[in-house]
């Protein structure tokens, strides 16, 4: 009996231990399928936050090449102006168009980091959108208020709105920087 016992704990011991291997290795599979996919993610908003931050710095320097054109086109403006009457408007229709084109360069972007996120880039993206927003409006409106002859004021809120722009960009990259540092891992608090 003794003999037949010995048989049954090790077919026993055999198959406890082939289940044992089992829920191992189906633990160890989905745990590399799950950093994998951390890995494939991370590369994603690498080249999101990249693409994203390039059409930015294009926008702003587009918006910067208008605040440094403005004595030449507002003084062509004011002739146009005298000479047939629609150099102001022509200005302003000019400016809304550049703006548009600038910001909606930055939308495709920005629109795969409301995808890809995590919720704190989302949210300093979003800062962004509205930093550039803002300026885009008080771009829009200076030809406008030019012509009724109180461009100074809106001048003044310029750099505010710069300096908005620059800091929202500054906690981006923070941000970013600290999602693309973080290496993908299980989430496992045990067995590392």
């Amino acid at each position: 009996m003794t003999d037949g016992w010995g048989t049954v704990a090790a077919a026993a011991i055999a198959v406890i231990g082939a289940f044992v291997g089992l829920f191992v290795g189906r633990r160890q599979v989905r745990d590399q399928a799950q950093v994998e996919h951390g890995q494939w993610l991370r590369g994603q908003r690498q080249e999101a936050y990249s693409t994203f931050l390039a059409a930015w710095d294009q926008a702003e320097k587009n918006f910067d090449g208008l605040v440094n054109s403005w004595e030449e086109e507002s003084s062509i403006a004011r002739e146009v102006e005298w000479h047939s009457g629609d150099g102001w408007e022509s200005l302003g229709l000019d400016w809304a168009r550049q703006t548009h084109e600038s910001e909606q360069s930055v939308t495709g972007p920005l629109e795969a980091i409301y995808l890809l996120g995590p919720d704190e880039v989302q949210q300093r993206v979003g800062n962004m959108a509205s930093a550039l927003a803002n300026m885009r409006g008080l771009l829009m409106g200076i030809p406008r208020l030019a012509e009724q002859g109180s461009a100074d004021s809106a001048w003044q809120e310029h750099p505010r709105l710069k300096v908005a722009m620059i800091e929202a960009r500054a906690r981006f990259l923070d941000a970013s920087r600290a999602v693309l540092q973080t290496a993908p891992d299980t989430g496992r608090k045990w067995f590392r």
